[in-house]
């Protein structure tokens, strides 16, 4: 999803997802930007909180995810784009 922060914060939400998250990924408009990317799930608890990120974000992870989840740009120094991106591996019954 493609997100602009006002004064610095924007919030999204995903669908539900349930599976493995192996990527989470960000990216400014502007490679001098910096921002927090902080993803919490149903219950507000912060899964991963990235702290002064600058441009791209690109973590490699391994994470069990199962609902919906808040995707919260903060501290951004531009009022920009922002692409968020999760990948999930979806389980399977």
């Amino acid at each position: 999803k493609t997100v602009l922060p006002v004064a610095g914060t924007v919030a999204v939400n995903t669908e539900r997802v349930r599976g493995i998250a192996t990527l989470f990924y960000a990216k400014a408009t502007t490679s001098t930007t910096t921002f927090d990317l902080k993803i919490t799930d149903n219950k507000s608890r912060i899964v991963r909180y990235y702290r002064e990120e600058t441009g791209t974000l690109r973590d490699i992870a391994h994470l069990p995810v199962d609902g919906i989840y808040t995707l919260t740009i903060e501290n951004a120094s531009a009022n920009e784009n922002i692409d968020i991106y999760i990948r999930v591996e979806e389980w399977r019954k």
